[in-house]
């Protein structure tokens, strides 16, 4: 159980005072290390919670003290941040941007996968254009023509016209505006 008191005496060099128990009872020696938070360090006076430890051959000592009329942390203390504080955002942003790479990832593979469908779902034409006629060209610098090249990406096997798998043949050179 808590006691209550306040601060009676306290040495800021040397990192411990002691408190002067509500109840009337012997002051309470007290260890900077027993502070729940130490920063601003504990003023004479001011209104704390202690739990007694262990009793030493000295007399009584505060385990865990804590502040009464501290609410917030102290204006020079606003807006700072402690290093777990700063590593657990750093680790959050990392988890994000891997998602985001995940994502994109996958997204990218599903657009493949879809220009690939919709590659082979292109409904072959019902006869073969005459003018044209699978003889061996299977580079887009043998072909004369976008129309040619159309034709080999659809009847001829083993052609090297499309290069990126989206069903446009020679995009580069003959199919530009297609």
């Amino acid at each position: 159980m808590f006691d209550q008191g306040k601060i009676a005496q306290w040495n800021d060099e040397r990192g411990f005072g002691f408190i002067s128990p509500d109840d009337g009872s012997p002051r309470v020696f007290a260890h900077i290390s027993a502070f729940r938070s130490r920063h601003p360090l504990p003023e004479v006076g001011e209104r704390v919670l202690y739990y007694l430890g262990p009793p030493s051959p000295k007399g009584s000592r505060a385990s865990v003290v804590r502040y009464i009329d501290r609410v917030q942390r102290p204006a020079a203390w606003r807006g700072r941040h402690s290093a777990l504080d700063v590593f657990a955002q750093k680790v959050a942003a990392l988890v994000v941007v891997m998602v985001l790479v995940v994502l994109a990832v996958l997204w990218s593979q599903f657009e493949g996968e879809s220009s690939h469908q919709r590659e082979v779902n292109l409904p072959a034409p019902a006869k073969a254009d005459p003018q044209f006629k699978c003889a061996g060209k299977t580079r887009c610098d043998q072909m004369t023509s976008c129309a040619e090249a159309k034709y080999y990406l659809r009847h001829c096997p083993g052609v090297a016209i499309d290069g990126d798998d989206d069903g446009i043949p020679c995009e580069m050179t003959l199919c530009r505006g297609w």
